[in-house]
């Protein structure tokens, strides 16, 4: 109580005597190692043992200096002299060292300029993931401990993160709903933008409840400006029996209705004229003429809408009903595709045969990262992903032209993505070699591949992870990196000691 006044004191006393409610704001000072206390009705948050001011996790958290042990394609720099990098080691750690960066030299380049960040975390599931008969990570963070040790890592993330940048956190239903209110917490529940669901698979038998086939996608922005780009989904065969329901009597293909008039009389010109015989004046519309159809079907923009009509009905564009005004014809073959919705169901999870493959634990489909790194980001954004596994979001990043930031802390995943990394190709969700001909191709992979060298950072070095590490125990080895001022004569300041 050595943080109440006397007076405070005194009735702190009076309330216990007369068991009555002690004030909320004055949690703080009585718990100064709670969360941060705030007035009642006006927020809402999780509260756990253990759980750290976001005051403390910046301040407290200790940065460790990044050793360079190898760099790729070193004649081959971006024109800014940016280099991707891989960072082996606590996330934590290096995330705390990348921000003091930014904070400071920006030696990595990466200030302002993260627009993405993507992270598929461990899903508290207790288990150990293999890949090969070798431990590929341990995924045994349960409970609170796991919480928090997601929320320092997301407090962490969003001081990096660009002010008009946006995160994706991938979970699945075991724990997504605590970690929804934990990034309501670091984000604001204003900058909540989507739960998107994906499903992962398809029905099966869970004994005693529904079956569980889907994962959830967190989506959240920095602030009220960010990157969504239209990104569009696959018409599914579903959604074309649906849709479009009319199938032409000749080339039978099928295709929707849609509008050839809008509401309204017009005053002069063409629009408001009949076409033959046909006034939609007399029923308080006009022609329209979709500007998309005109453009694609080559038809000269400088006919009168009566001629565009024409021409639309000798290129087979026009549906007539047996009653009413003509329509136009969308066929479905023409669809670019429908505009993101939250429920996902397009993609599937990578079965044993999938090109794509690589055996690893947990592994996600190089189309789920190509979706997410299309709608919010931009060719030569940095995209970031601090629980990066197999791989997948630098790989699709590096397809993609974008620029990345990837780390991890088991000395598997790093071989894996090294690995996988060399042997990329251009084609989204295979390993195999693009043969499509250069004109198809998303881009030219070798001349793309000069723009995006890897830059391999390590920042740790244990025995496959067998050295448990502690904030203690890095903070110690800290404080004898700057007592001996070991940096300067060449010693490993960031690694762990081998046990």
């Amino acid at each position: 109580m050595t943080q109440l006044n006397e007076q405070e004191r005194n009735e702190l006393i009076r309330l216990l005597q007369n068991d009555e409610q002690i004030p909320a704001q004055w949690r703080g000072k009585l718990f100064p190692g709670s969360a941060q206390s705030v007035e009642i009705g006006k927020e809402y948050r999780l509260e756990y043992a253990g759980k750290m001011k976001r005051e403390q996790v910046l301040a407290e958290t200790p940065a460790a200096p990044w050793q360079l042990v190898r760099r790729f394609a070193e004649e081959r720099p971006h024109g800014d002299g940016w280099r991707n990098l891989l960072v082996w080691g606590d996330n934590l750690l290096a995330l705390r060292e990348l921000l003091a960066d930014q904070q400071g030299a920006n030696r990595y380049g990466t200030k302002g300029k993260i627009k993405l960040i993507y992270i598929d975390p461990p899903f508290a599931t207790k288990s150990d993931f293999m890949k090969d008969k070798e431990k590929a990570y341990r995924d045994k963070v349960i409970g609170a401990q796991f919480i928090e040790f997601l929320r320092r890592r997301l407090i962490l993330l969003r001081e990096i993160l660009a002010d008009d940048g946006s995160i994706y956190v991938h979970l699945d239903t075991k724990k997504g709903h605590y970690i929804k209110s934990a990034l309501d917490e670091v984000f604001g529940e204003e900058n909540f933008r989507n739960e998107i669901i994906w499903k992962r698979q398809s029905a099966h038998n869970d004994s005693g409840k529904c079956g569980a086939i889907h994962d959830s996608l967190f989506f959240y922005s920095k602030g009220d400006s960010w990157i969504w780009n239209d990104v569009r989904m696959p018409v599914s065969d579903e959604y074309v029996k649906q849709f479009f329901d009319q199938v032409d009597s000749k080339s039978g293909r099928r295709y929707a209705r849609g509008d050839l008039t809008a509401a309204g009389i017009t005053r002069g010109g063409d629009s408001g004229k009949p076409w033959r015989s046909i006034d939609v004046s007399s029923k308080g519309r006009h022609w329209a003429m979709p500007e998309e159809i005109i453009s694609r079907l080559n038809i000269n923009p400088n006919l009168s809408i009566q001629e565009k009509l024409d021409a639309l009905d000798l290129a087979g564009a026009i549906h007539w009903p047996a009653k009413g005004v003509p329509r136009l014809k969308r066929y479905a073959d023409e669809v670019s595709g429908v505009s993101l919705q939250d429920v996902w169901t397009d993609i599937k999870l990578i079965h044993n045969q999938s090109d794509e493959r690589l055996s690893y634990p947990t592994q996600k489909p190089e189309q789920l990262l190509e979706r997410v790194i299309k709608a919010s980001s931009n060719e030569g954004d940095i995209v970031l992903d601090c629980f990066v596994g197999s791989g997948t979001t630098p790989a699709t990043a590096e397809k993609l032209g974008r620029r990345w930031v990837s780390m991890d802390c088991g000395k598997l995943g790093i071989c894996t993505v090294q690995k996988r990394m060399f042997s990329l190709t251009s084609t989204i969700g295979t390993r195999k070699k693009d043969e499509r001909p250069t004109h198809e191709r998303v881009a030219d992979w070798d001349n793309h591949l000069k723009k995006n060298p890897g830059l391999l950072l390590i920042t740790e070095k244990a025995k496959k992870g067998e050295c448990e590490v502690t904030l203690d125990l890095l903070a110690d080895l800290a404080a004898l990196i700057a007592k001996h001022n070991l940096l300067k004569k060449g010693f490993p300041g960031s690694s762990l000691f081998q046990v």
